[in-house]
């Protein structure tokens, strides 16, 4: 019957009775993109509504098939049905090995660098493919595929790359302001944090009251990690929010609206004195 329903609710019926009929395998890559920005994270955007529903199918009617999404963002539809005894489950993927870096970079080139400097960039960038994809195609134009050249930039904190900035700015874009305020301090603390300690710096009574909510929600834009009590962000990451907020610092010290400096310190006081030396490199930077 090639009569297709005209309502949602019609359609997804139908689907369903092809997933019982045939065992059949549904990808969707990319789920992020059909997820709203701002204060909820993993909510769908404004007309992708049905996709919470078609998940919510997958998840709760018997069937003999497998959807496999991929994504950023875990959408709230996974997260209320994951389980340990569910069939629905979540997996969060680590990035690669030195080895399976050095792999994909292959795949564009040839390259020089000794094997420290392979661990040293592949960690430095968290071996997230993507970005390890868009390193390698910059190492080869920039610097004749010399890996030693590509990491002394990145040690010093410098995004040389447009795309990996953009891929940084489409992210950080999609934050709610606390969740920004968020990212800012741990990029100026440039060490794991606790929840406790984060509250400590955070200044305003309203954003300390949203604070575990923005934690929670940066979680799932799988912009952080958690170590027991600890917080993190990957070195590139951390490198991107440091280099806006010195940016921004810069452009509100030469107009004179400092709004972000009034709510964050470049330097802290108690930090240990190598975190210290960065934090005051960057304010320099931003003064200069």
């Amino acid at each position: 019957d090639l009569v297709m329903p005209s309502s949602l609710d019609g359609k997804l019926s139908k689907l369903m009775e092809c997933l019982r009929s045939s065992r059949c395998l549904l990808i969707l890559d990319n789920a992020e993109t059909i997820l709203s920005s701002g204060e909820r994270a993993g909510q769908c955007r404004y007309g992708y509504e049905g996709y919470s529903q078609l998940l919510q199918a997958f998840g709760e009617v018997p069937h003999q098939s497998c959807l496999l999404l991929t994504s950023r963002e875990k959408p709230s539809a996974i997260a209320l049905l994951e389980g340990e005894k569910s069939k629905v489950r979540s997996l969060p993927l680590k990035g690669l090995k030195t080895e399976q870096g050095r792999e994909l970079f292959q795949q564009k080139g040839r390259f020089a660098g000794s094997e420290a400097e392979w661990s040293q960039l592949i960690k430095h960038y968290g071996g997230n493919p993507l970005v390890l994809k868009l390193v390698a195609a910059a190492t080869q134009e920039l610097f004749n595929g010399t890996i030693a050249e590509v990491f002394k930039y990145a040690q010093q904190g410098v995004l040389v790359f447009e795309h990996l900035r953009d891929l940084m700015e489409r992210q950080f874009n999609r934050l709610s302001t606390v969740e920004q305020e968020v990212m800012y301090w741990m990029g100026i603390s440039r060490e794991p944090v606790s929840f406790a300690e984060l509250e400590k710096d955070i200044p305003t009574v309203a954003s300390k009251r949203k604070l575990l909510e923005a934690m929670n929600s940066l979680l799932i834009r799988s912009l952080i990690e958690k170590d027991g009590e600890y917080f993190w962000v990957q070195p590139v990451v951390m490198e991107y929010v440091t280099q806006r907020l010195v940016e921004q610092g810069g452009s509100e010290i030469e107009t004179q609206q400092i709004e972000p400096l009034r709510s964050h310190t470049l330097v802290k006081a108690q930090a240990k004195e190598y975190v210290r030396e960065l934090q005051e490199i960057r304010s320099w930077r931003a003064s200069a």
